[in-house]
């Protein structure tokens, strides 16, 4: 059985070769040029450094204004200095969407280039496998007897012996392929993510400035843009907090034990909770730094932007303290649950429950408004531990 190798065919095969290695290279795969993609994702970096420095400014710019005396004046400047480092904010949030759109699109490309090389590269495995197992189906005594002499030998063995290296390295590379691969589709996912952070973040800033822009025109109707008239108001809305906190701390071991003492089927002891709306957007957050009273008091609660109408469930089982209407919270109501917790859901437009009535989890108790001072639709809640306001996100998360 002759198994002779003509040297033209082992120059050929070794020529095949380097040409499919040469298609393992990102060159030769289909690969786009990315420098494009690169220059835009560092051109957009670039804008966003510079609205961070415009926003820092503003930021300090408040932080004078916050500290000067009150005043309507100086409230309505306040407030509009605030929409604009707010307009600064939602830009720079889109500018990040843009570069972390672009940042995607590079990845994509990426993920395109690698899969190309594996493809390349299993066909090269291919090869050298049918090559290998087409020429060692020889004994090693055939191999000896079929040469015409040592030098044919040595290049018989020395072609094997390369072609099993080749196929070890090419394997390898493979897998490194194969590694790098799965390291950008990881990427890819957290891009993802990080595009619908934004967008939910854009949302609520947008919320947000629409309510900073609002807050201004409320502020001029209830005062009558009358300073004296406006020193009525801070007094009219304090005076509604210190209510608050006063009687909840009152109400909380007195309500708790009508709860014990109760014979309805609720179960008041799970005292985990549920989201008071089933679809909103947050347009200020527990203590936010851009709500547009927080000079006068910290906000005390999560605002929840829905439509008028919208239903208002309780976020666990409890007892009502009170359905009461004020200045400041509108229509509201107080929840006292177990363990010392207590929720409050203001603005309502209309009420779906009564003072000292039980409420399970989850029921209907009212329903979404813009009552009392507030600058449109949502529901402002809280949630008070021993009679104290805790953030409601550690609670219903998002």
């Amino acid at each position: 059985m002759n198994k002779h190798i003509p040297k033209k065919e082992i120059i050929a095969v070794f020529l095949g070769f380097f040409v499919l290695a040469a298609f393992i290279s990102p060159t030769f795969v289909g690969a786009v040029d990315t420098s494009e993609l690169e220059k835009e994702i560092s051109a957009r970096k670039g804008q966003i450094d510079e609205l961070n420095a415009e926003i820092e400014q503003y930021r300090e710019k408040l932080d004078v204004l916050a500290a000067e005396q009150d005043s309507l004046h100086n409230n309505i400047v306040l407030i509009e200095n605030q929409a604009t480092l707010t307009e600064l904010d939602i830009k720079a949030t889109e500018a990040n969407m843009e570069a972390a759109q672009l940042s995607l699109d590079l990845l994509n490309e990426q993920i395109r280039t690698e899969t190309s090389r594996i493809k390349t590269q299993r066909a090269m495995l291919r090869q050298m496998i049918f090559e290998l197992s087409k020429n060692t189906d020889v004994s090693i005594i055939e191999l000896v007897f079929s040469s015409k002499n040592f030098n044919e030998l040595f290049s018989k063995m020395e072609y094997l012996q390369t072609l099993s290296s080749n196929l070890n390295d090419t394997l390898d590379e493979t897998k490194k392929t194969r590694v790098t691969l799965e390291e950008y589709r990881s990427d890819q996912e957290l891009k993802i993510d990080d595009l619908e952070r934004l967008e939910e973040d854009l949302q609520a800033r947008v919320a947000s400035l629409a309510s900073q822009k609002s807050a201004i025109n409320v502020l001029i109707d209830e005062t009558k843009n009358s300073e004296d008239q406006y020193r009525n108001l801070l007094n009219e809305l304090r005076q509604e907090h210190q209510y608050v906190n006063s009687r909840v701390s009152q109400l909380q071991e007195e309500l708790q034990r009508s709860l014990a003492d109760s014979n309805s089927e609720i179960d008041f002891s799970d005292t985990s909770m549920v989201s008071p709306l089933d679809s909103y957007i947050v347009t200020a957050t527990f203590h936010d730094p851009t709500y547009p009273w927080r000079h006068l008091f910290e906000h005390s609660g999560l605002d929840m932007a829905a439509p008028t109408g919208t239903p208002v469930r309780a976020a666990t089982g409890g007892v009502v303290a009170w359905a009461r209407t004020v200045k400041s919270y509108g229509n509201y109501i107080m929840v006292i649950h177990d363990n010392g917790l207590s929720t409050l859901y203001a603005h309502l437009s209309a009420f779906n429950t009564s003072t000292d009535a039980f409420v399970s989890k989850g029921q209907v108790i009212g329903y979404v408004g813009s009552t009392g001072f507030s600058t449109g639709p949502h529901l402002h809640f809280e949630v008070r531990l021993n009679g104290i306001p805790v953030n409601p996100q550690d609670y219903i998360g998002r």
